[in-house]
């Protein structure tokens, strides 16, 4: 649209020269005057709508940026934890340390068992999410306990909304860490489907600012998405170097709309 404002003031300009020749001088002036203004308020409005796109486009490729490079950091991060698998391997077998062996295969198949439950989880962009944030692990390092398969999309819940909430909590828990000149602290994420809800156990442990987690947790249940789940809270405690948030998701029955 932006590219056809040059139009109507083209066609100001014409009918004003054209009524500028047909009408006294003085009229025709001020008509000429008014859509000569006309033509130049239209060209600003071209002109800021182009800066507007070109404004989009540059955010566009800074966020697409920014994605790449967490994914290359998350990828970097695998790669290094499995080159070290493969390094204590191959020690052993150099040292002959058979017997040592069966630790470390068992170590990486459970590795292994626990990345094809992540992958799992029925949502691509959580997925990621989750990822890139124990891959990043700076000022706080994460780790998501899952001993079955669980994929979120399948379950009887608002499977947008539980997407949304996890990271939200996760932020909380990041925020209220360490700061960056401090060593930041553990925080363990365990998702288990129970018979009639979902639960959600966080515990982090190190430490981190009460009231800085207590306005974070308390905000991300008490907005739209942690309305729109019933979030029913068993477990919120606050201790020196230790916060615990256990959350109840109750699955939608067959007469809920």
């Amino acid at each position: 649209m932006g590219n056809r404002l040059w139009i109507p003031a083209a066609l100001l300009g014409l009918l004003g020269l054209i009524m500028l020749a047909a009408a006294p001088l003085t009229v025709g002036l001020r008509l000429a005057a008014g859509i000569v203004t006309a033509a130049c308020f239209a060209a600003v409005l071209y002109i800021r709508h182009r800066m507007k796109l070109k404004e989009a486009e540059e955010e566009r490729a800074r966020i697409q940026r920014l994605a790449q490079q967490e994914m290359l950091l998350t990828i970097n991060h695998l790669r290094h934890d499995w080159m070290n698998d493969i390094q204590v391997l191959l020690g052993y077998i150099q040292l002959k340390k058979y017997d040592h062996l069966h630790g470390v295969v068992a170590g990486v198949m459970g590795k292994l068992q626990h990345e094809s439950f992540m992958a799992k989880l029925g949502d691509p962009g959580l997925i990621v999410f989750l990822l890139t944030a124990k891959a990043e692990g700076r000022h706080m390092k994460l780790e998501v306990e899952l001993d079955q398969e669980v994929n979120i999309r399948k379950l009887a819940l608002d499977g947008d909304a539980v997407c949304k909430l996890i990271p939200e909590l996760i932020e909380g828990f990041k925020q209220a860490s360490a700061g960056e000149n401090e060593e930041g602290g553990m925080l363990s994420m365990q998702l288990v489907p129970e018979e009639g809800s979902l639960l959600l156990d966080f515990v982090y442990q190190g430490p981190y600012n009460r009231g800085l987690l207590e306005e974070a947790l308390s905000l991300a249940l008490e907005s739209g998405t942690g309305r729109t789940l019933a979030a029913v809270v068993e477990q919120n405690d606050y201790q020196e170097q230790e916060a615990a948030l256990a959350l109840r998701l109750p699955y939608r029955t067959s007469v809920e709309v």
